[in-house]
């Protein structure tokens, strides 16, 4: 029971990474679009559903994070590894985004101006992700002292 619990609460957690990269893409699109901080999605011709993308471009993040909470025993290291997974996840969004900036960003110029260039922007699109790990992490531990042990 204890395992199929924390397979559900690492998957809510992992929930995070898109919502982080979501909101690092939508707030570079209204700074660049705007001077100023607001959130808009981006607009690209080939793309529809710009959710669907940024969620399918955290896939690998997510992952990657639920077989890290399988090694990782230290709640610092899985939130240090969940960071640096969103941090990945926003930058693949950079990169697919990148056209509805302008159609000439070379690979250097999307991780120095668009990536680099507005960390203090990831830097708050990761707050409300940290803040649901978090969450989740402590709702965890209260459920978990609760549970009969096996």
């Amino acid at each position: 029971m204890q395992r199929f619990l924390g397979f559900i609460l690492a998957t809510i957690q992992a929930l995070g990474i898109p919502l982080a990269a979501g909101l690092f893409i939508c707030a570079v699109t209204g700074e660049l679009r705007n001077q100023r901080l607001t959130l808009e999605w981006p607009f690209l011709i080939d793309v529809d559903y710009p959710l669907l993308e940024i969620l399918l471009l955290s896939v690998p993040s997510i992952l990657l994070y639920a077989a890290a909470v399988r090694v990782l025993k230290s709640r610092r290291w899985r939130a240090t590894s969940f960071a640096l997974l969103a941090v990945l996840a926003a930058y693949f969004s950079c990169v697919v985004f990148a056209q509805a900036f302008g159609n000439t960003w070379t690979s250097s110029a999307i991780f120095f101006a668009l990536f680099l260039g507005h960390l203090h922007l990831l830097a708050i699109a990761l707050l409300p992700g940290l803040l649901l790990w978090w969450f989740i992490d402590l709702l965890g531990t209260l459920i978990r002292g609760r549970l009969p042990q096996a």
